[in-house]
């Protein structure tokens, strides 16, 4: 079942990225391709946070996705670090689209910024024309 995501508005000052779930991880700036410029815990990081974009992604949930159950003493400084990685790759809105909240870390994704909702948007299209016989 698909699941529609409510959509904040564009940040002033935004600059627009580009996220690729489809396929390798991708991630474009407005200064180009900036997945190379990722860690790999940061590369894991931004899959995790992509998957429920617009939503807050639990802490425990993210230190599970990247330790299991046993995760080190040091897994909450580790997890800010990709924190602060992933907002210094995301440029100049890093901080306004990776947020932190008690509810954990949320990414804002914009209309037309991730291939996933692109698909699903094109799929909605195509159902809609199947039913009215087009």
């Amino acid at each position: 079942m698909l699941h529609q995501r409510s959509v904040p508005s564009r940040p002033a000052g935004d600059r627009r990225l580009r996220f690729g779930l489809l396929g390798p991880l991708t991630l474009h700036t407005g200064g180009g391709p900036a997945t190379p410029l990722l860690r790999p815990q940061a590369r894991r990081l931004l899959a995790l946070l992509l998957l429920d974009a617009n939503h807050a992604v639990p802490r425990d949930r993210i230190e599970s996705a990247f330790w299991g159950d046993r995760p080190p003493a040091t897994a909450r400084t580790a997890l800010n670090n990709q924190v602060v990685h992933l907002r210094q790759v995301l440029g100049a809105d890093g901080s306004a689209r990776l947020t932190t909240s008690p509810a954990g870390y949320l990414l804002q994704v914009l209309p037309g910024e991730l291939d996933a909702d692109e698909f699903t948007e094109f799929l909605r299209a195509a159902r809609a024309a199947r039913g009215r016989g087009d």
